[in-house]
């Protein structure tokens, strides 16, 4: 792949979040909010209050800049260097670092900045997210049995670090990324699970003979 960015109908989106110590004057309530209270299923079970040594890795999106001008450039499908990009649009160095130093302030190690600057991570435990984070844990038995971790209450940033952050992600297990692919049971036909080569879907869904996508840019989400 070259070095470029084909700005296509679908924007690539960043997400952020950044830190350094929070002034005791300042409420919850007031506070940037990065990430929302875990809403448990009806059959979700909190269990108590989470260990304070729960390992959490979170990771820290960071927010775009001129974020308007890279909308146009993508609606008239231009292209940037990654250079450019990081130039223009990417966090800021000094943004993307007072990140890292305010997850270290807390109490997190191996804090990593991202070569692009879009992402923070960093490992620590339930006490270090909930000092960062103004949050609070519970564990939580999930409908499927799993024991898992969420955030009770909305988690916060400092209020300098509103312009650098855009959310974090680690701080519950309940929801997870899954896949809706299921074993085969023995004796059943694989014509309907097996793999398709692209050139199969056309007749699969009944769309054949219908005009192609030939030409259409194609954005990609990552």
């Amino acid at each position: 792949m070259n070095n470029q960015f084909k700005l296509g109908g679908t924007l690539l989106t960043a997400l952020a979040l950044s830190g350094a110590p929070s002034c005791p004057a300042e409420a919850s309530g007031s506070l940037p909010t990065v990430a929302r209270a875990t809403v448990l299923r009806s059959t979700d079970v909190e269990i108590g209050t989470l260990s304070r040594l729960q390992p959490m890795h979170v990771v820290i999106a960071l927010k775009l800049r001129n974020e308007h001008q890279l909308d146009s450039l993508i609606a008239a499908h231009q292209t940037l260097t990654s250079t450019q990009f990081a130039l223009r649009h990417a966090p800021t160095p000094e943004q993307a670092r007072r990140v890292a130093n305010y997850l270290t302030t807390m109490g997190y190690h191996n804090v990593v900045i991202a070569s692009n600057r879009l992402l923070v991570t960093a490992e620590g435990t339930s006490v270090n997210a909930q000092m960062a984070f103004e949050t609070s844990f519970a564990r939580v038995v999930t409908r499927e049995g799993r024991i898992a971790f969420a955030n009770k209450s909305d988690a916060h940033i400092p209020l300098y670090l509103k312009d650098s952050v855009l959310s974090v992600m680690g701080l519950q297990s309940v929801h997870q990324v899954h896949t809706f692919a299921r074993a085969q049971p023995a004796g059943v036909s694989t014509a309907a699970i097996t793999g398709h080569n692209p050139n199969e879907f056309s007749p699969i869904y009944g769309g054949t003979g219908v005009a192609t996508a030939a030409g259409i840019t194609v954005g990609i989400m990552t």
